[in-house]
C-alpha cells in the first residue's frame, strides 16, 4: 500500500499526504527568511522525507505536485515565481531520488471537482474534501491561506490516489 503526497507548490502552497489507513499529515511548504518570498530547500526535504520514514520508505510513497501553465493573466513576474516553484520540487524531489510527477491544476481539478460552475474552485476544492473525508476539525489549526493550500494538495492527493487506483483496475482487467 503506498501513501500519496500532493503538493501545491507554490509560496503559499503545502504537502498532503494520506496513509494507507485513510489518515492524513498535512503542513504548509516552509519558506526561507530572506527579503525574497523562496520556498526553503532543506526544510521541504525534510517534510517530503519525515512523510516517507513514516510510509516506510521512498519505495511507499507517490509524490505529486502541481505545475502550472504560464498564464498571460498573471504577468511576468508571477509566471516566473510560478516556473521557480516547478523547478524547485521538480530538482528538489530528483536530486533526492524520490519519484515524483507533475500535475497540471486542471488536469486534477477536472477529475476531483468537474468543469467550472458557479462556486469558486477553492470552494469546491473544499467541498470535495470534506466529501471524501472523516474528521477535518485538524484544519482549523491554520489560517485561511494555510488552509487552502492544504486543501489544494489533499485533493492532489486524493486524484493520484484516485488515478493509481483506476491504473490498477485497468491492468486487472
Amino acid at each position: 500500500m503506498k501513501t500519496f503526497i500532493g503538493i501545491d507548490g507554490g509560496a503559499s502552497g503545502a504537502l498532503a499526504a494520506i496513509f494507507p489507513d485513510l489518515t492524513w499529515e498535512a503542513q504548509p511548504v516552509l519558506l526561507c527568511d530572506t527579503e525574497e518570498t523562496m520556498l526553503d530547500v532543506h526544510g521541504n526535504l525534510r517534510l517530503v522525507e519525515a512523510i516517507a520514514a513514516k510510509a516506510g520508505g521512498v519505495d511507499r510513497i507517490e509524490v505529486v505536485y502541481e505545475r502550472c501553465r504560464k498564464n498571460p493573466m498573471f504577468g511576468t513576474k508571477n509566471n516566473f515565481a510560478n516556473g521557480r516553484h516547478d523547478e524547485f520540487w521538480r530538482v528538489l524531489l530528483a536530486a533526492r531520488g524520490i519519484p515524483c510527477s507533475a500535475v497540471f491544476p486542471r488536469t486534477w481539478q477536472d477529475a476531483c471537482l468537474g468543469r467550472g460552475g458557479p462556486v469558486h474552485t477553492k470552494e469546491r476544492a473544499l467541498s470535495f474534501i470534506q466529501s471524501r473525508c472523516r474528521d477535518l476539525g485538524w484544519l482549523s489549526n491554520f489560517n485561511k491561506p494555510q488552509r487552502q493550500g492544504i486543501i489544494d494538495a489533499m485533493c492532489i492527493a486524493l486524484w493520484s490516489k484516485d488515478a493509481q487506483a483506476a491504473l490498477q483496475a485497468l491492468t486487472a482487467a
